[in-house]
C-alpha cells in the first residue's frame, strides 16, 4: 500500500472520529468501525461480590468476559480513571466490548483506585484483573 493512501486513511480516521480500521491486502478488504455508533448497544454488567477478590480491605474488579476494554472518563477529573481516583458503588469504570456488545463494568463498593491493571483499548481475558480498589469505610465517605 502506498504512503499517500495510508495518509488519506489516517485523515479519514481523524475526520470522522473512527474507532478502528482493519485493512487486508491481496484482494483488499477494509472494515471501519465508527466510534459514535459503537456505543449503541450497551449492556450493564454488575459483578456480584463473590466475583471480586477481597485482600485486606482491598478488592479486585475482574473482567466477566473476553474482549477489548475501554477505560471511561472520571467525570470529576475529566480524564480516564486512574490511581488515586475515588469511586462510588455502582459507578461505571470501564466497558468491555465483546461481539459488538458493550458491557459496563461497575464498582461494587466505595473506595479508592490503588492500581489500574489494564490499558485503554487493551484485549482482556475472562476473569482478568482490571482494577484494585481500597475499600472506604462508611465514615470515610
Amino acid at each position: 500500500m502506498e504512503i499517500e493512501k495510508i495518509e488519506q486513511i489516517i485523515k479519514l480516521f481523524k475526520q470522522y472520529e473512527l474507532l478502528n480500521i482493519y485493512v487486508e491486502s491481496d484482494n483488499f478488504k477494509l472494515r471501519i468501525e465508527d466510534y459514535k455508533n459503537s456505543f449503541t448497544n450497551v449492556k450493564k454488567v454488575n459483578l456480584a461480590d463473590d466475583e471480586d477478590v477481597n485482600i485486606n480491605e482491598k478488592y479486585i474488579i475482574k473482567s466477566p468476559l473476553v474482549g477489548n476494554v475501554r477505560i471511561l472518563e472520571n467525570k470529576a477529573k475529566c480524564k480516564n480513571y486512574a490511581v488515586g481516583d475515588e469511586v462510588k458503588e455502582g459507578e461505571v469504570l470501564c466497558i468491555v466490548e465483546a461481539m459488538k456488545m458493550l458491557n459496563e463494568i461497575t464498582c461494587n463498593k466505595n473506595g479508592l483506585i490503588t492500581e489500574v491493571l489494564i490499558k485503554d483499548n487493551e484485549f482482556v481475558e475472562y476473569n482478568q484483573p482490571l482494577f484494585i480498589i481500597k475499600e472506604s469505610k462508611e465514615e470515610d465517605v
